[in-house]
This record gives C-alpha cells, sequence and structure tokens, in this order.
C-alpha cells in the first residue's frame, strides 16, 4: 500500500473493525460525508431510528485529521487523529425498541475495540489522544439527542524510503564578486531566477510561460555594493524519485572581495 491511499482508505477500516465487533450489530457505524454534524444527523436520522429491529444510536467515523510531524522535511508519515462521533436519541434509545446503550457506554467500548486493533500495514501506535472522550457540540440537533467525541492518535506505517533534495546554499567565492549555489544532494541541478519568479526546473517552453529560471553551471557576477535577489531550488537526478527542495531566497550585497 501507498502511504498517499492511508488517509483515504483508513476510516473505512475503522467502520469495517466496528462492524464485525457483536457489540454494534444493533447500531449503525457509517462514515461521515461532511464535518458538519448537523447535517451528518439529518442524513442518518433512519439510521438512528432503526438498525437490526432497534434503534437510538449510531456511530460516526469522522474524516480524518492528519498533521505534519516532520517539519523540516518534505514526505514521509503523518500523525493521524481518527475520531468517533457517538449520537445518541435518548428517547428512542430507552424505549421498548431501544438498544439501551448510551453514548458513553459506546464510546468506551469504542476505546476498546479500537486499542485492541493492529491496522496492520495502515498505522502504528494507535493510542488514545487527550481528552479520549468529551461531549460533543451538538447545538443544532434535535432535542433529547446526545453526543459523545471519541479521539485516537496514531501514526502513518510507512517503510518506503523517501528521497528529497537539500536545500540550495549561496555562498561568496573567495576573493571574488561571485556567488555561488550548491546542494549536498549528490547529482541534483540547482535552477535559479534572479528577478524574484519561481526557480522552474526548466523554461518556458516546457510549459511554465512566465519562467525566467535557468540551469545553474558556473558561479554568478555580482556588482559590489548592488542588491541582488536569487531563488534557488534543488530537483533530483533526472530519472529518480527524488522530491525537490524548498525554495531558498535571498537578497546579497557584496560590500567586498
Amino acid at each position: 500500500m501507498q502511504i498517499e491511499d492511508i488517509l483515504d482508505l483508513l476510516p473505512a477500516e475503522l467502520k469495517a473493525r466496528l462492524d464485525s465487533d457483536p457489540f454494534f450489530d444493533d447500531i449503525p457505524v457509517v462514515l461521515a460525508v461532511k464535518g458538519n454534524v448537523a447535517q451528518e444527523y439529518s442524513r442518518l436520522r433512519a439510521d438512528i431510528e432503526a438498525a437490526s429491529g432497534h434503534r437510538g444510536v449510531v456511530v460516526i467515523v469522522q474524516q480524518i485529521i492528519a498533521d505534519d510531524i516532520y517539519l523540516g522535511l518534505p514526505g514521509g508519515p503523518m500523525k493521524l487523529f481518527p475520531s468517533f462521533q457517538v449520537i445518541e436519541n435518548v428517547e428512542l434509545n430507552n424505549d421498548d425498541s431501544g438498544t439501551k446503550k448510551s453514548a458513553r457506554k459506546v464510546a468506551r467500548h469504542i476505546i476498546k475495540n479500537m486499542k485492541l486493533a493492529g491496522f496492520r500495514d495502515f498505522v502504528q501506535g494507535m493510542k488514545c489522544a487527550t481528552p479520549a472522550i468529551h461531549p460533543a457540540d451538538i447545538k443544532d440537533l434535535a432535542d433529547n439527542v446526545v453526543a459523545e467525541q471519541v479521539n485516537f492518535e496514531c501514526q502513518e506505517f510507512s517503510d518506503e524510503q523517501f528521497l528529497y533534495c537539500l536545500p540550495p546554499v549561496f555562498t561568496q567565492v573567495p576573493g571574488q564578486a561571485q556567488i555561488q549555489i550548491t546542494t549536498a544532494t549528490p547529482g541534483a541541478a540547482v535552477w535559479y531566477t534572479t528577478d524574484d519568479t519561481f526557480p522552474y526546473p526548466g523554461t518556458k517552453d516546457d510549459g511554465y510561460e512566465g519562467s525566467t529560471s535557468q540551469l545553474y553551471a558556473a558561479p554568478l557576477a555580482f556588482t559590489l555594493n548592488v542588491p541582488q535577489t536569487i531563488r534557488a531550488a534543488a530537483y533530483g537526478p533526472s530519472g529518480t524519485d527524488y522530491i525537490s527542495s524548498s525554495i531558498e531566497r535571498a537578497v546579497i550585497t557584496l560590500t567586498s572581495l
């Protein structure tokens, strides 16, 4: 599995895990379509009112929130925050056809289930977030409705090796009114501009109409005491899967040789 697929596939995996648990035989488990709980409740009202002859509670697997844990590096696994909304219509849930399982009880069972799940090749380190359970904001829902949110955190599983170019570095050539641009990535090509346009790896003939980008081949000549802007990025060797570097920008004034 490609790491890029995990965000899309994980919610269905979470749902399937709960669906396989007999505890949820009379509780619908559904995937969120939108982030608005009120809209989700309206869409799922029929599920809340009837499931295998019982009614009163539904579990919504929410869209995954992700955060970059490697701020200095492109690519790599992300930290994920799976969460669930347990919505209970108290009146329906406690009548003769209700599940009799409170939102709080369902929330605790979700924690028990998820912590036992391995989700091999999807995520690693699945654990409760802080807080693990808290009342959900349901201001716009119907009367007699309560909700609990269940929160987890984990990290994408990846055995992929991410290759990325290290950013360009600008240095003065000793004794010369020249600036050299280097990158520590072997075989990488550096493209640069001196008019603050995007250092695209090619020319306007390659599809970037406004590009003045040039392939760096030799130190750039400067006029002393005149500021000059340089933008540059490193791009991986041809035929490789390297991720391009960050774009480095500098306004350089050489005052002496």
